[in-house]
């Protein structure tokens, strides 16, 4: 469809509501392709009319708010007009995975912040405990293979003033 952005699909996850809206994340992947994901989306919609809103009303289609990283498809969270998206990117590349965080009202991605290297994983769930700090699931996935093979699961805390984590609140191997 015209949100899957030219992957084979887009497939819908995780929503939240923010500045009166509701914003679904998209995954848009290739199941012959799994090492290889495309930049994901949050499709946004209006609940009074239950139909898209365009991010992008400047193009002739019906845009989603475009990620700049890839596999949002964890629990997100939005605060104060601030929506967190954690995007795992490739499982088995440590470094292409973050949290994005999306202006809900301007519909725009404001940045990347929570790195996969400084959470020792793949972002996989975020929740906003406050303005400045967040709760992150993240989980490194090895195997070299098709199978999954979870090495280990962290529950940290996360700075968004000194971007770094703050704590370990849980580690289990």
């Amino acid at each position: 469809g015209v949100l899957s952005r030219g992957a084979p699909r887009a497939a819908p996850y995780a929503r939240a509501r923010g500045s009166g809206r509701v914003f679904v994340t998209l995954q848009r992947w290739d199941a012959a392709r799994l090492d290889d994901p495309r930049p994901g989306a949050l499709a946004v919609i209006a609940p009074r009319t239950r139909g898209l809103v365009d991010a992008a009303p400047v193009s002739p289609a019906i845009d989603a708010i475009e990620l700049p990283l890839a596999n949002p498809f964890g629990q997100i969270d939005a605060r104060d007009g601030t929506l967190y998206v954690p995007c795992a990117g490739a499982l088995r590349n440590p470094a292409d995975g973050a949290v994005v965080r999306v202006d809900t009202g301007a519909l725009r991605v404001l940045d990347t912040l929570a790195d996969e290297r400084s959470l020792g994983g793949n972002p996989l769930h975020v929740l906003s405990l406050s303005p400045e700090r967040l709760l992150v699931v993240a989980m490194t996935e090895p195997a070299a293979n098709d199978r999954m093979a979870v090495s280990r699961t962290r529950l940290v805390e996360y700075s968004i003033p000194a971007r770094s984590v703050t704590r370990v609140w849980l580690e289990v191997p």
